[in-house]
């Protein structure tokens, strides 16, 4: 018998659409994925957005390129 969905999933369903915001690290990353995992209904579009405010030089550049490849990974 399959689960009523909760609060915060009905309010997603209702919306139609989740966006992420990632940092690369791993808690946004968990966070991203645990997230995904729990979108059941087809029509919820899911989105990751990544802001690299270039503050760490070349590793906020390696975080955005990890954030990029690991978004086209998952779908």
């Amino acid at each position: 018998m399959p689960t009523r969905p909760s609060s915060w999933q009905r309010c997603i369903i209702d919306a139609g659409s989740v966006l992420v915001a990632v940092s690369g690290g791993a808690d946004s990353v968990y966070l991203c994925h645990h997230i995904r995992e729990q979108i059941t209904t087809p029509s919820v579009r899911f989105a990751i957005v990544h802001v690299n405010h270039r503050t760490r030089g070349v590793e906020s550049d390696a975080d955005e390129v990890w954030v990029e490849l690991s978004s086209i990974e998952d779908g």
